[in-house]
């Protein structure tokens, strides 16, 4: 086989390649997505339906998430107060919570809301 035959073979793929990328889509090919097209959020699900600290109802829209799961509370402010816990005092608030042992009482985060019963 000469010098030239073997630099042809080369030569050949890299044409075919650069054939093959040349290829374009028009915009007519491609769908347009849609928002019902689009992946409803999947619904929080809590491990708790009251709050771990002042055992008023848990809002889906107040969590953080502890052992792989979704902890609810009843405001925003109870979050930092979870954080301080040991893991252990964390296990037990979930477990009086999970056993409508938590107390309801009223708390006031000096921010003007108060929750509870009253």
């Amino acid at each position: 086989m000469t010098f030239r035959a073997l630099l042809s073979v080369p030569a050949a793929a890299l044409a075919a390649l650069a054939v093959g990328c040349a290829v374009e889509s028009s915009p007519d090919d491609s769908a347009e997505l849609t928002s019902a097209d689009a992946p409803e959020a999947a619904p929080v699900v809590l491990i708790n339906e009251t709050c771990p600290l002042m055992g008023g109802e848990a809002d889906p829209a107040v969590t953080t998430e502890w052992n792989g799961q979704t902890v609810g509370f009843c405001c925003a402010s109870c979050i930092p107060e979870w954080d301080e816990l040991s893991e252990e005092q964390k296990a037990e608030k979930i477990a009086a919570a999970k056993a409508g042992e938590t107390e309801n009482e009223m708390h006031d985060h000096n921010d003007g809301h108060e929750h509870g019963d009253a």
